[in-house]
C-alpha cells in the first residue's frame, strides 16, 4: 500500500468519464507530487452531448495515455468494479450480475475490454495513505472488520486480500468487494470499501482517519468527526471540489 506524507498530492474524487474536471485540476495545480484518484471513472450521468463528459472509449484512452506517470494513484470504485469483473483477456461473459451497478452496459464493457491498457488493472488499488488518513472511494467500517484485530491491521488484511484477488479478475458472489447494504438497494447486511454510504452507513473509526468519494452531496462536502477528533471526509460534490495535501494539512478546494 502507497503511504505518502511528503510533497503534495491531490486528491480527486469521483469522475464518471467527465475528464474536463480532472484537466481543470491539473490545469489549475501548476505542481504536484502525487494525485489519488478515488475512483469511479466509468457511466457518466451527465449529457455526453453537451461535451461535459467524455465517452467510454475517450475515458479509456486518457487513462491509457498517463500510465507512464508514477504521480497518479488510481483506486477502485464500485462503477469500475462493474467492468473490471467484466473483463477477459479474449473473451466476454453475456452478464456479470453480482457485480453490475446503475449505467454498466455491455456495449460499454466490450469498449472497455478493447480499449483500456491492461496495465492499468494491475495498478488499480483499493486504498492508499496520505498523511495520516486512509483514502479509498466509499470508506472502511467496523462491520468489515475481523475482530480481535486493530483497524490498521484489518485494512491491510483487505489490501493484501483485493490485491490477490484482481490478480485473476475472477470474484464469485460471495467475495466482500461486492458486498452491497440496504441503504444501497442491496441484501447484504454491511457495504464493501467501495460501496458504503457514507450518509447512513458510515461511522467514524477510532484510530484512523478517512478521506472517500461514493456518496454524493450536492452542495458541500462532508465531514464526520470521530470522538477522537479526527475529521473524516466526502468530497464527492458533483465535480465542484478536490482536496490537498501539503506541509502536513488538508484543504479542499473549490472548482
Amino acid at each position: 500500500m502507497k503511504n505518502i506524507n511528503k510533497g503534495k498530492t491531490l486528491i480527486i474524487p469521483d469522475v464518471h468519464q467527465n475528464i474536463g474536471f480532472v484537466n481543470d485540476i491539473l490545469t489549475k495545480e501548476d505542481w504536484f507530487d502525487h494525485c489519488v484518484f478515488l475512483g469511479d471513472w466509468f457511466d457518466t450521468f451527465r449529457d455526453i452531448d453537451n461535451k461535459v463528459a467524455y465517452s467510454m472509449k475517450e475515458t479509456c484512452k486518457w487513462i491509457n495515455s498517463k500510465l507512464d506517470d508514477d504521480r497518479f494513484i488510481w483506486l477502485l470504485g464500485n462503477h469500475d468494479l462493474s467492468y473490471i469483473s467484466s473483463y477477459r483477456k479474449g473473451t466476454f461473459p453475456k452478464k456479470v450480475n453480482y457485480f453490475c451497478c446503475s449505467g454498466w452496459t455491455r456495449s460499454k464493457a466490450k469498449d472497455f475490454n478493447r480499449i483500456i491498457d491492461p496495465e492499468w488493472l494491475k495498478k488499480i488499488e483499493l486504498c492508499c495513505k496520505v498523511g495520516d488518513a486512509y483514502c479509498v472511494h466509499a470508506g472502511f467500517s467496523h462491520e468489515q472488520f475481523q475482530p480481535y484485530m486493530t483497524e490498521e491491521q484489518n485494512i491491510n488484511l483487505m489490501y493484501a486480500d483485493w490485491e490477490k484477488s484482481k490478480s485473476t479478475f475472477m470474484f464469485d458472489a460471495d467475495h466482500w468487494i461486492g458486498k452491497v447494504g440496504p441503504c444501497r438497494c442491496g441484501t447484504d447486511r454491511y457495504s464493501s470499501p467501495v460501496w458504503l454510504d457514507f450518509f447512513e452507513e458510515f461511522k467514524p473509526l477510532d484510530e484512523v482517519r478517512i478521506i472517500c468519494g461514493h456518496t454524493n452531496s450536492a452542495h458541500n462536502p462532508q465531514c464526520k468527526t470521530s470522538s477522537n477528533g479526527l475529521d473524516n471526509w466526502c468530497i464527492d460534490n458533483e465535480q465542484k471540489m478536490y482536496m490537498v495535501y501539503h506541509n502536513d494539512k488538508f484543504e479542499i478546494k473549490p472548482i
